[in-house]
């Protein structure tokens, strides 16, 4: 993969942009301190970010995938590595996007199969969660290796 033509194509759009929309990070980047403690506060809002992805990752729906790529949005504003990164991602996107919707579907199914069978082998291995309703923990009751 070669990232350095993307990051090219991103200067020369940079180079395109009215220079006005910049002009406040230009005063933030010639005061030292005001870039560092700039460059400090989007770091923890982009942490920030992260921890609530990991936080809210187990709730039903998108969960935390787009509170993740929002804080490596705000990292790649200022942080090359996140830039690159976040350019990773987007380009292993649209390879994915670009599979026949056979293949993509099979991976959907494989990845239901595979979240089944972890919460199996967990639900063996620990029992039933005592937070599970007693109708559903009565039907889980009747599977193999199953206890409460």
């Amino acid at each position: 993969m070669d990232l350095g033509s993307d990051l090219h194509d991103l200067r020369e759009r940079d180079d395109q942009w009215p220079r006005e929309r910049w002009a406040w990070r230009a005063r933030v980047r010639a005061n030292p301190l005001a870039y560092f403690w700039y460059r400090l506060g989007v770091a923890l809002v982009g942490a920030l970010m992260m921890v609530g992805a990991a936080l809210t990752g187990w709730l039903p729906g998108p969960g935390g995938i787009p509170l993740f790529m929002l804080g490596l949005v705000v990292w790649s504003s200022e942080f090359t590595w996140a830039h690159r990164v976040m350019l990773w991602f987007r380009r292993a996107f649209d390879w994915f996007l670009g599979w026949p919707d056979r293949t993509r579907h099979l991976f959907y199914v494989g990845c239901l199969v595979a979240a089944i069978c972890t919460w199996y082998g967990l639900a063996v291995w620990h029992g039933i969660p005592s937070w599970m309703p007693a109708g559903a923990a009565a039907q889980l009751d009747r599977l193999p290796g199953i206890e409460r």
